[in-house]
């Protein structure tokens, strides 16, 4: 079922009957004696109990070349004359999908996944319709569900890939809905300084990436792949990471071509989400470039680690955060080798279980950019694009912030809000997003732009700085670090100090 479900648009001229032929099922409306449907078959054991019918059945004979609304006759004798009237034909491989899809769940009646349930008709105007109850009360307990599983990711439970097993997704999904909220967001890494220089000094040799699918999604969602590329040489992958790419693409292909529609919650509401045909097609063309990469800028390398884990040990590991993550994880164990993802949890995992050390995409970034492959621009664009993945908890400086602010056109929107969110409480310590917030107020001085604009954007550091902090206790540090560093010019210190005082006295009672 689910391979007819998949097949491409190029077998509709084949699957789409307008007349009588071999491989078609014709239904027949009699008089007072209801529908019935005739198999056309081209072999000699048709089965006429099953209503499969040969080439050479009289009925057939009459069936071949009519077209729905064309009478035929059924029975002709002495007797009587019974006509019947074309009302349908469609392709019978559409009609054993359909019949094998309508008795599903009585056939098997301990499978899950695929439900019918009977829709009426609304009982009084603005009602809901009767078994569509039934439908929300499902998507209230996804709903329900999914909130659980965020929370257990966000706490450090789950990797990408099991939080995809849990939810009944594939990675590609989660990790889009991952990056389209701040919370949780992509959890890419603690933040901490430490744990950035321990992976850069993974680096530092000469070492083969294994990449797992985010780190490939990262890759192409931010336009450095070739740049990864160029410095680090062909990225090692998982056959296993290439089949999901792969089923991806004929899903897209498939079913999902024309289109679909999305019933979800958010909060109380319910909420319908429609994707249409052209969303596919960009993200089909999107999925065969990356693939097209893969074939020229990857290695795929057989996973031999793999016969020194047990058996059970490397099933549960499969059943818990998927295939493609551990055998990406196996390969990374052998020598030279490095794991590469952006999933901080599954990095976690690797290094706890089976010894093997991680990077992600920022820690490569200012790699490149230290043996200038990037140059400054090209970084901080990245780190831009980065945050606005919600990758947490992506590093950022004075001068990324400078140029997300540069391409707001210096006003408090994104990008600049976006970068600009990273030095709130939730995101950062309150010593980091000091120095970088005074270093950002220092730059800000030197750019020309008017008065008015520089305010509005050191207000919006000072709001996001005290988010989730002492607001009294932030700011005084933030005026003694001012203070040092505006020491030479002490026109614009008493500018700023002016603002944060304004700031003071109408947010702090």
């Amino acid at each position: 079922m689910g391979i007819f479900l998949q097949r491409e648009k190029d077998a509709s001229d084949f699957l789409n009957a307008t007349k009588v032929k071999v491989d078609t099922a014709v239904c027949i409306e009699q008089d007072g004696n209801g529908k019935e449907w005739y198999l056309i078959e081209d072999r000699q054991d048709a089965d006429t109990s099953r209503k499969e019918f040969s080439l050479n059945h009289p009925l057939v004979k009459k069936l071949l070349g009519q077209s729905v609304g064309d009478t035929v006759v059924l029975i002709d004798n002495p007797y009587s004359k019974i006509s019947g009237k074309i009302i349908e034909i469609k392709s019978k491989y559409i009609y054993a999908f359909q019949d094998s899809f309508s008795s599903f769940e009585t056939l098997f009646p301990g499978a899950t996944g695929m439900w019918k349930v009977k829709v009426g008709i609304p009982r009084k105007e603005g009602a809901t319709p009767e078994g569509f109850q039934t439908i929300f009360d499902s998507i209230s307990s996804q709903h329900e569900r999914g909130l659980l599983i965020e929370k257990l990711y966000k706490q450090g439970q789950l990797t990408i890939g099991a939080f995809a097993n849990l939810a009944g997704r594939d990675i590609m999904q989660v990790w889009n809905k991952l990056i389209s909220s701040p919370e949780p967001g992509v959890i890419v890494c603690t933040g901490s300084s430490n744990e950035r220089q321990l992976a850069y000094s993974f680096i530092a040799g000469q070492t083969k990436l294994v990449a797992d699918l985010v780190a490939v999604m990262t890759l192409h969602a931010i336009g450095i792949a070739d740049f990864i590329v160029k410095r680090f040489g062909k990225i090692g992958i998982a056959q296993s990471t290439v089949d999901l790419l792969s089923e991806a693409v004929t899903e897209r292909k498939g079913i999902q071509a024309k289109g679909f529609m999305i019933i979800g919650k958010e909060g109380d509401e319910f909420v319908r989400q429609d994707i249409s045909a052209e969303d596919i097609r960009h993200n089909l063309e999107y999925l065969e470039n990356i693939l097209k990469w893969i074939s020229t800028s990857c290695e795929i390398i057989p996973c031999r680690a793999a016969l020194t884990v047990k058996r059970v040990q490397r099933q549960q590991l499969e059943k818990m955060i998927g295939a493609s993550p551990v055998e990406t994880i196996l390969i990374a164990s052998e020598a030279g080798r490095l794991l590469y993802t952006d999933d901080g949890h599954l990095r976690s995992l690797a290094r706890n279980e089976f010894k093997v050390n991680g990077v992600w995409t920022q820690v490569l970034l200012m790699k490149c950019l230290s043996e200038r492959i990037l140059d400054r621009d090209k970084y901080d664009e990245c780190v831009i694009q980065l945050a606005s993945l919600n990758y947490r908890h992506t590093s950022i400086d004075s001068f990324v912030l400078i140029d997300a602010a540069r391409r707001s056109g210096w006003t408090p929107k994104p990008p600049f809000t976006t970068v600009l969110r990273l030095l709130g409480g939730q995101y950062s310590n309150e010593a980091s997003a000091r120095i970088v917030g005074t270093t950002f107020i220092y730059e800000l001085f030197k750019q020309t732009i008017l008065p008015q604009q520089r305010d509005q954007l050191i207000l919006a550091l000072i709001d996001t700085m005290t988010s989730k902090r002492n607001p009294g206790v932030v700011l005084g540090e933030l005026k003694k670090a001012l203070e040092r560093r505006f020491y030479l010019i002490p026109l614009s210190l008493s500018q700023v100090l002016a603002l944060i005082d304004a700031w003071q006295k109408l947010h702090i009672a």
